[in-house]
């Protein structure tokens, strides 16, 4: 079995808030007015049907319609990232616990940015780009208990804009952008209980022989120290 229990570090959620709150405090000016461009993590095929496609008013069910302007975005996939491959034999460590190494992979990002009007588009796309050239650093807590962070590079690799239409070119028409985004992150494996080595004892031997030459003893000093503390070695060579 890979694992003997199963484990789960939020790494994707912990990702797709941090992305989510880089456009949470976007505001336009409508007839006087900053209003807050509301935000949704939704597919691109929901977040069409429900702010840019009138419902059917004959429709009990349907009580309003969606207010634009909107933004929604998603997680698309995920891919090894084989340029930052680690050695997967190392371990991170701390007191008590430890565990293998970190593995790195790329999570690709869609934001969906929908309005009426063309201008009102405009304003929103020019309150996002000035900050990605084409990448934005974002820090991340990636495992607090072992004091591990990330600075995560969100790159904008993409835009596309296009006008949709509800219905005849004479009716009302919708404006959807599409950026598309990738990040850097880890994913981290499960975590192995590991006890503290504070005293070794070594037996050195002839090579040829293997008579016993010297003993080793070696112990921390305070005997009780952690990795963090302030602490000594103590070494005692005895003949044999």
């Amino acid at each position: 079995m890979l694992v003997t229990s199963p484990f789960y570090y939020n790494t994707l959620r912990n990702t797709s808030v941090a992305f989510g709150n880089l456009f949470n405090e976007i505001y336009i000016e409508q007839n006087g007015v900053n209003i807050k461009v509301p935000l949704q993590y939704l597919s691109k095929e929901k977040f069409v049907t429900r702010t840019l496609y009138r419902p059917d008013l004959s429709d009990e069910s349907v009580k309003v319609e969606t207010t634009l302007p909107a933004m929604g975005f998603e997680l698309t996939d995920i891919q090894y990232d084989s340029q930052r491959k680690l050695n997967k034999m190392n371990k991170i460590q701390n007191e008590e616990n430890s565990m293998f190494n970190r593995v790195p992979y790329v999570a690709n990002f869609v934001l969906y940015i929908a309005t009426r009007k063309m201008d009102e588009s405009f304003r929103i796309v020019e309150q996002i780009l000035p900050y990605f050239t084409p990448e934005l650093i974002v820090k991340v807590k990636d495992k607090s208990d072992f004091n591990i962070s990330s600075n995560i590079p969100f790159t904008l690799s993409g835009t596309d804009m296009e006008v949709i239409s509800d219905g005849d070119f004479e009716e009302r028409r919708s404006i959807l952008w599409t950026l598309s985004f990738n990040c850097k992150i880890y994913f981290y494996p499960d975590i192995k209980n590991s006890s503290v080595i504070r005293r070794t004892d070594v037996t050195i031997l002839n090579g040829n022989t293997d008579t016993p030459l010297e003993q080793v003893l070696t112990e921390v000093d305070p005997f009780d120290s952690l990795s963090t503390d302030d602490y000594g070695i103590n070494t005692q060579i005895n003949d044999l």
